[in-house]
């Protein structure tokens, strides 16, 4: 009875041990190629799930089949004895101020991003908060915060995003720190990113929509909108605030403004028409106070190449040359007849039926 009991119990403690190696296995080994940035963690990660999980010798074996290229160059002749071997990438990859300086220059080799261009932009945060981790993980956060780091990455924004952040710094009642602006610029950054990725996301979900373009104004509707904008100005300040105050025009006194504002963006293009539209809105600037031809803000759109000034949160792919601006279908004294297209003609441009 007791040998049965004993076969049993070893024979558990077999298939345990089985089981055990077999998700040992499926376990990925950190990797190192001699890239500085990566050598922080790579350790932490050897230290903590592989030192750990083998014997003390074959953690030499284990260490040089994470490593490959430059790094495996470095620890081959002291390849048998890990003390040696981390000593010797620890010279080589663990000083802190050359992983610093490495991350900065990261950043400093990013060109000037042109307005318009999304993709570079988002890219671009990706590099300021990857390199602002980095550091972080090393306890050397300042060295991105300084105000020289932080005016280099001023220097690479679009022109239109850095006038936002030069104005957004610059109002009497701006929360942001003169003297460490560098938290504030990453949460302005990473703000605007997720709004391009949403409006980027919701463009190509209408791509295979046929969308319409804005909505043209007779006299007649252009007479009625300034009686709105009128009437939801006085309302607004008759609760307390000047709408032309407000960043967002949904959520008064929020710290984002109406193109980072997710009710705003979770809508379609046509729905955004009508949402500004409804608020007596600029098509430009998104405030209110003014239309689009009076704004003094207003900016190419330079969504793919698109030369309209209008704002690129309700541009829509145009299957015309020029601009089309369509009626809608309404009712009673609307004003509205036909459509019109804005096309190029000489040096201007000219509306024509």
């Amino acid at each position: 009875m007791a040998k049965n009991n004993e076969k049993l119990l070893k024979e558990k403690s077999t298939s345990q041990s089985k089981q055990l190696n077999a998700r040992l296995e499926k376990l990925k080994m950190p990797t190192f190629d001699g890239n500085i940035r990566q050598y922080p963690r790579f350790k932490r990660d050897f230290e903590t799930q592989v030192l750990q999980s083998v014997s003390k010798e074959s953690v030499p074996y284990a260490l040089r089949s994470c490593l490959s290229k430059e790094a495996l160059g470095v620890v081959r002749s002291v390849d048998d004895n890990i003390d040696e071997m981390l000593k010797r990438l620890d010279e080589k990859y663990g000083d802190p101020a050359k992983i610093a300086d490495v991350v900065i220059d990261s950043i400093k080799r990013v060109r000037v991003i042109k307005e318009g261009d999304h993709e570079k932009f988002i890219e671009f945060v990706d590099v300021v908060e990857d390199a602002y981790r980095d550091l972080l993980r090393l306890g050397l956060e300042r060295e991105i915060t300084t105000t020289s780091s932080v005016n280099i990455i001023e220097k690479t924004l679009p022109p239109d995003i850095r006038k936002e952040w030069a104005k957004l710094v610059s109002f009497d009642t701006s929360e942001v720190d003169k003297k460490d602006k560098f938290p504030s610029l990453l949460k302005f950054l990473l703000n605007h990113k997720r709004a391009m990725e949403y409006d980027s996301s919701n463009i190509r979900s209408m791509n295979t929509q046929s969308v319409g373009g804005a909505v043209h104004l007779t006299g007649t509707e252009r007479t009625r909108d300034r009686e709105n904008t009128e009437e939801y100005e006085n309302n607004q300040k008759n609760e307390g605030h000047n709408p032309q105050d407000n960043k967002c025009l949904f959520h008064p006194n929020s710290d984002h403004w109406t193109d980072e504002c997710s009710h705003y963006l979770s809508k379609s293009v046509d729905e955004r028409f009508r949402m500004l539209k409804e608020k007596a809105a600029c098509w430009s600037c998104l405030r209110v106070g003014h239309r689009l031809f009076e704004c003094k803000r207003k900016v190419i759109c330079g969504e793919s190449g698109c030369k309209g000034y209008h704002h690129q949160t309700i541009h829509t792919d145009r299957k015309y040359g020029g601009e089309v601006w369509t009626c809608e279908k309404t009712s009673g004294d609307s004003g509205c007849l036909l459509q019109i297209q804005r096309i190029k003609a000489g040096k201007g441009w000219m509306n024509v039926l």
